[in-house]
């Protein structure tokens, strides 16, 4: 699993905890709770990263340009 979900095999394109424990399940044989999963991600490391959203109007040249005449603070 260390190289991500795959759409066609696992059915999603990124892994959240309840395709973890479907996954686990399907390729060890054991039943764990969303919770377990969990902990066990945060006991090796692993955080929960959610990028930043945008609004859906955001122009990059704009804001790019914004940068470049704006003062410098």
């Amino acid at each position: 699993m260390s190289e991500g979900p795959d759409l066609a095999q696992d059915g999603v394109t990124r892994w959240r905890r309840s395709d973890l424990v479907r996954a686990i399940a399907r390729r060890f044989g054991v039943a764990m709770a969303e919770r377990g999963v969990g902990d066990l991600l945060r006991r090796q490391g692993f955080r929960r990263l959610v990028p930043r959203p945008r609004h859906p109007g955001h122009d990059a040249g704009r804001q790019a340009s914004f940068r470049l005449t704006s003062p410098p603070s």
